[in-house]
């Protein structure tokens, strides 16, 4: 337990630290992309309308919290959720056709709003979705990685150096960092081989592991969380492999 805080502390200070000057190609494109809408002086794009139960929820919260303040948003949530799911027809009727008022008003707005987009807002508007949805799908990814227990990666020689001097010194992460900033590349070679040496014991423990939980995830079904060299090659994969295509 004691390794993994100090495995944890020392990935979020230098995640800190270096925040500013590494970041992912997706979202340096992404943020990129927003700013150049940004600058296209983009107008506001139409809301959606709530859907039945948004509306029903919207309300019922409103005349829950007149009588009972203190109640919890989640305890509202559930309660709406219940009385949603018995409510007469006639309430859910109501709700129903608010909605698809609501909605017709929203579709010619959207017509109009797209209308007055250029071809390079429109462009633009749908690599941001795109870069979104790669977003979202990678966080997807990474959570459901951590809870099936993706092994650790394994640390470099720097991190190892500042792993022995946290044991010595007890010290903070980000005060280690700052004490021992480039000091790890002066050190001789012979010295900084030491720490070369438990970065690669690391790195077969690493793969050791990897290679049993990726048998594992693709045994459970999980193959969309194995690296692409680690997935089972099909027939028709192998068959891609070897025949090369004609050249025209």
């Amino acid at each position: 337990m004691a390794l993994y805080k100090f495995i944890s502390g020392l990935r979020s200070a230098l995640q800190t630290t270096t925040s500013r000057n590494i970041t992912s190609r997706n979202h340096a494109t992404l943020k990129d992309c927003k700013d150049r809408l940004r600058d296209m002086h983009i107008p506001d794009k139409p809301k959606k309308p709530l859907t039945p139960y948004f509306r029903f929820l919207r309300d019922y919260r409103q005349d829950k919290i007149k009588s009972n303040p203190e109640v919890k948003a989640t305890e509202l949530v559930k309660m709406g959720a219940a009385d949603w799911a018995k409510a007469h027809a006639s309430i859910k009727d109501k709700y129903t056709n608010e909605y698809k008022q609501d909605l017709e008003e929203y579709t010619v707005k959207m017509t109009a709003y797209n209308a007055k987009l250029t071809p390079e807002q429109q462009e633009s508007i749908k690599e941001i979705r795109r870069l979104k949805t790669a977003s979202k799908l990678k966080r997807e990814i990474k959570k459901k990685s951590r809870d099936l227990h993706k092994p650790k990666r394994p640390l470099g020689p720097y991190m190892q150096f500042l792993m022995e001097k946290s044991k010595d010194e007890k010290e903070n992460m980000v005060v280690l960092m700052q004490k021992y900033k480039g000091q790890f590349q002066l050190l001789p070679d012979a010295v900084k081989q030491k720490y070369v040496q438990l970065f690669e014991d690391d790195r077969k423990r690493y793969e050791l592991q990897m290679k049993e939980w990726e048998q594992r995830m693709i045994a459970e079904g999980h193959e969309d969380l194995v690296r692409h060299a680690s997935q089972p090659r099909t027939p028709h994969s192998r068959l891609s492999a070897v025949v090369k295509p004609k050249k025209q």
